[in-house]
């Protein structure tokens, strides 16, 4: 086999090396500057602030998490193994992917914010109903930030982000106030 035919090979072969590996997006300096003020603070505290925690495989007790402009590194699990609520295509248990789930309140009535470093599916429920999104920025081109989603939510009500459809098992994700 010639040296030509080897690297042919290797070429062809690149694709399946670097799948499953972290996403990755590219950050566009000009993108960033049309961001509004609200959503340009969560692109800088995404690089910033860090709180490891990992994710649930069903509901359970928990403190539940309170919005704010630190960044959640997520642990995920297989998908396979999650309690998923949602029942459109997010509950979807496809092979080789991971999901998982975090309890949030919010402390007064308004516009909230959840992103993402990844293509992911985020659902907020309210018991067993996934909310309509009131804000909708899918594919971010600035930071860390790949997909960003806002949602009408109430104080005193205890919400579930659903995560799911990841192909990596650690997330990056953001729970802000607007």
């Amino acid at each position: 086999m010639s040296i030509c035919n080897i690297c042919l090979i290797f070429l062809l072969g690149m694709p399946f090396l670097t799948f499953g590996q972290e996403h990755q997006h590219r950050s566009d300096p000009l993108e960033c500057t049309k961001l509004p003020p609200d959503l340009k603070a969560v692109v800088t505290a995404m690089e910033d602030s860090v709180r490891k925690l990992e994710a649930q495989i069903a509901r359970a007790e928990m403190s539940p998490l309170s919005p704010a402009l630190t960044r959640l590194d997520v642990a995920l699990h297989s998908t396979k193994r999650v309690s998923l609520t949602a029942t459109s295509k997010t509950a979807e248990k496809v092979e080789g992917t991971f999901a998982g789930l975090l309890l949030f309140t919010v402390p007064q009535d308004g516009s909230y914010r959840v992103s993402s470093d990844t293509a992911l599916w985020i659902d907020v429920l309210d018991q067993d109903k996934a909310l309509e999104r009131s804000v909708l920025n899918r594919r971010i081109q600035c930071g860390r930030v790949h997909k960003s989603l806002g949602f009408g939510l109430k104080a005193g009500v205890k919400y579930w982000l659903q995560l799911s459809g990841s192909t990596t098992r650690e997330v990056q994700v953001m729970i802000s106030p607007e």
